[in-house]
């Protein structure tokens, strides 16, 4: 084998290894919901009619009033990189989780990064959910993925029963100093905002093989300043901090994330 011969089929595969990153980039298809992009887990087929959720050839993210629907194939982050997230803020998603799932996570992300670039530059914090009723707080990197809080039953969480279609709600908020967790109306974690990088895109992460109706993403971003912060801080400003285990955060929400 000649040093030509040789430096022409590393060429090669560098080119093929090149490639292949490409086609996990962030791309929006025809069929999605305008603005959206997805970044796919493997290269598959965007397929905007009916689809069963399947082993990675295939997904479907289309418009259905009253929200969204969500089949994959291989695992999907789905995001608008014109709509971001930044300071405090809260980000709720309420969903229906389909019949006969697969044991692969769902759930919301934040922080997004690097989501224009290859597959080996994305970042995000999620909070994840499985169907034995588990959840977890994920960092992705790439394709590694580092649990901060790991999958652990939630009360607030059933598991799914399989054939039926449940409802649920999850949400992130962040705060100045720290984030929390809810599935459901409970709280199921909490970490310290410490030095995350929260602020960008936001959406979701829906694993191999799912199938579900998202009615509603809602971002509010919080302008008042938290106990603590600032002025005298009177009892309203105190009972609406505290009211974020109990109820949730039943506040108005903010402009949808689409």
């Amino acid at each position: 084998m000649t040093f030509q011969t040789t430096a022409r089929r590393i060429a090669a595969l560098a080119l093929l290894a090149m490639l292949a990153d490409a086609s996990h980039a962030a791309a929006q298809v025809a069929g999605m919901p305008a603005g959206w992009r997805s970044i796919t887990d493997a290269a598959a087929r965007h397929e905007p009619g009916q689809l069963e959720p399947n082993g990675g050839e295939a997904y479907r993210f289309v418009d259905m009033a009253p929200g969204w629907h969500i089949t994959t194939g291989p695992g999907t982050l789905l995001f608008n990189p014109a709509v971001a997230a930044s300071g405090r803020f809260r980000l709720e998603t309420e969903l229906f989780f389909f019949p006969n799932p697969t044991d692969q996570p769902l759930g919301i992300f934040v922080g997004g990064t690097g989501l224009d670039g290859p597959l080996a530059s994305v970042q995000w914090f999620g909070l994840l959910i499985r169907r034995d009723g588990t959840a977890g707080v994920m960092h992705n990197h790439g394709t590694e993925h580092h649990p901060m809080v790991p999958y652990a039953k939630a009360d607030s969480l059933p598991p799914h029963p399989g054939n039926d279609t449940p409802r649920v709600i999850l949400a992130i908020d962040v705060e100045a100093d720290s984030v929390r967790f809810f599935v459901n109306r409970g709280r199921v974690a909490a970490v310290p905002r410490a030095d995350l990088k929260l602020d960008g895109p936001f959406g979701f992460r829906v694993g191999q093989g799912l199938n579900l109706h998202v009615v509603r993403l809602d971002y509010t971003s919080k302008l008042a300043p938290a106990r603590g912060q600032g002025g005298q801080g009177g009892q309203g400003g105190q009972g609406g901090q505290d009211g974020q285990d109990g109820q949730d955060g039943k506040d108005g929400k903010g402009g949808k994330g689409g």
